[in-house]
């Protein structure tokens, strides 16, 4: 068999092959980038086959060792040596056998970073901003040009995204690389400003010991000394020279200052400090309603000030037989509350703490009284007479006085009355039996009732006179 530029031809057969280029490794490189190796992955390739490059035939490497050339590896492979000068305009190249078909080599335009200018941040505040880049062969990677830094707290990430919290103001002129697979570089200048933010402190509460440093740079670390600039703490607190407020707060408000914070000679800042100070923690309400055995009792207790959420707690003492301290929370909300149904009378004297999420806590002593079960202790009253003034007391136990008496309408004989507290007075009008019933209600709404018949009698007569 003989290939004369790129045909087989088959003396024997009469039958033609052909040379196949399947594909380019690599498929792409880009504009401008450095002298490298193509290779041509082939079918049914030979030594005797010419490449050529956009229709120009290129020498064999055995001839002229030097770029441009191509290498015969096997049937399946040549190696085509290409000079940079042969990539230096974006767009495709045809490369091939002689005579046979060939495959597109891309060549892409060089990296370029489309981002002409990057938005200004905060110190403190949150930062993300995308580097948008173009051209260039995949992957690509953004990195910052040595000599140049981003404000501290930010970074650039390989795919060109910056984020971070800043922590110092200035105007920062990085200058940003980008790199393709082929190290095809390009570079822009991108200035970020960063503006002073304020630094908000953490809550001090009322009356509670407070102690916070106030933050210094993520690149430096905590300030060396600090110093109040102009404004005023809120009363009871104070700043030391190590950039510490410390103190205990005697007042609600709200405060922002100016801080100088010194890091070393050579770098120092002013900086906006706000700081709120909310009321002390309290337990409402102050005192507990009273209950009795066997009456359901149910009493909320809320907190106040501080620094929410709350956590409450029984500190010490008992609190009532039959009764627990119930928690029942919400997505946004933690209500309390002492629940169940009291089993034993008694006095009950125990302490509740409340605790926010700054630590903070404050204890209130209360004292419930559980009484017996509620009863009309009176199991009968005298009878009256017509026309004789007549006043008895009806008495009760156990619940929660204050008492409130009642009886039905219409069921005391005429010329009686009860009171609200009990009193059965007045002077009977007619004679007979009121098969009379009293209802008692405490100041926990709960009642108890007592069957008391009550005889109103004629007067007695005297013999021989008339009656």
């Amino acid at each position: 068999m003989k290939r004369l530029g790129g045909l087989i031809l088959l003396a024997l057969l009469g039958q033609t092959a052909w040379a196949n280029v399947v594909s380019l490794t690599p498929p792409a490189v880009t504009a401008g980038g450095p002298a490298f190796t193509l290779i041509m992955n082939s079918q049914g390739a030979d030594m005797y086959d010419i490449v050529t490059w956009n229709g120009q035939q290129l020498p064999s490497c055995v001839q002229a060792p030097i770029a441009p050339c191509f290498n015969f590896v096997n049937a399946s492979r040549v190696d085509v040596l290409v000079p940079a000068s042969f990539i230096s305009l974006p767009g495709f190249v045809q490369v091939g056998f002689v005579g046979f078909n060939f495959q597109n080599l891309i060549v892409n335009q060089r990296p370029q970073i489309a981002t002409a200018a990057l938005p200004p941040g905060t110190t403190g505040q949150s930062y993300t901003q995308m580097v948008v880049v173009t051209g260039g062969t995949p992957p690509l990677t953004t990195s910052v040009v040595p000599g140049t830094q981003l404000p501290p707290g930010l970074t650039l990430n390989p795919n060109g995204v910056i984020n971070g919290t800043p922590t110092l103001a200035g105007t920062y002129p990085v200058v940003v690389q980008v790199a393709d697979i082929f190290q095809v570089t390009t570079s822009r200048t991108l200035p970020i400003l960063i503006t002073q933010g304020t630094v908000v402190l953490r809550p001090a509460v009322v009356g509670a010991p407070y102690s916070v440093q106030i933050p210094g740079l993520s690149a430096t670390g905590a300030p060396a000394s600090c110093a109040l600039v102009s404004g005023a703490l809120p009363a009871g607190l104070s700043l030391n020279a190590n950039c510490t407020i410390t103190g205990t707060p005697t007042a609600t408000g709200q405060a922002t200052v100016i801080v100088q914070r010194v890091f070393n000679p050579n770098l120092q800042d002013t900086v906006p400090v706000s700081l709120q100070v909310v009321a002390a923690l309290a337990l409402s309400p102050t005192t507990l309603p009273n209950g009795s055995v066997g009456t359901s009792y149910s009493q909320p207790v809320t907190g106040s000030g501080g620094i929410p959420p709350y956590t409450l707690r029984l500190s010490s003492g008992s609190l009532p037989t039959g009764v627990s301290l119930q928690t029942t929370q919400t997505p946004t909300t933690t209500a309390y509350s002492l629940t169940g149904n009291p089993t034993a009378a008694g006095t009950f004297n125990f302490t509740l703490q409340l605790t926010d999420s700054a630590g903070n806590a404050s204890s209130t002593a209360y004292t419930i009284t559980i009484g017996g079960r509620l009863a009309i202790t009176t199991t009968s009253l005298p009878n009256g007479t017509v026309g004789v003034g007549y006043s008895q007391t009806v008495a009760a136990t156990g619940g929660t006085p204050p008492y409130t008496f009642d009886v039905p309408p219409g069921s005391l004989p005429g010329g009686l009355s009860l009171s609200t507290a009990g009193v059965l007075s007045g002077t009977p009008a007619t004679a007979g039996i009121a098969p009379l019933t009293v209802n008692v209600t405490d100041s926990a709404r709960v009642a108890a009732r007592q069957s008391l018949p009550l005889l109103i009698q004629l007067p007695a007569g005297t013999a021989g006179v008339a009656y």
